[in-house]
């Protein structure tokens, strides 16, 4: 597999093929629920227009998501984790 050098995306990964930018998201979400296969009427969209989508929700997730959505656990939540 080889990716670009400055490449900032989810990158999907499978036994077959790697995905990037929206194409990672859909087969992501396909992979982990069955019920989100309609995901992949996604596709009939053009990528250059899914890819532009993706990429102005990932410039601005942080205005999107609750800052609390991704934040790192601190020491005391992570000591409460099963290992």
């Amino acid at each position: 597999m080889e990716i670009q050098g400055d490449l900032n995306s989810v990158i999907f990964v499978t036994e077959e093929q790697h995905y990037i930018y929206s194409d990672a998201v859909i087969h992501l979400l396909a992979a982990a629920n069955p019920l989100c296969k309609p995901i992949y009427l996604l596709k009939l969209i053009p990528k250059r227009l899914r890819d532009a989508g993706y990429q102005m929700i990932a410039r601005n997730r942080k205005k999107i998501l609750p800052a609390s959505a991704c934040s790192i656990p601190s020491r005391k939540a992570r000591s409460m984790y099963l290992s």
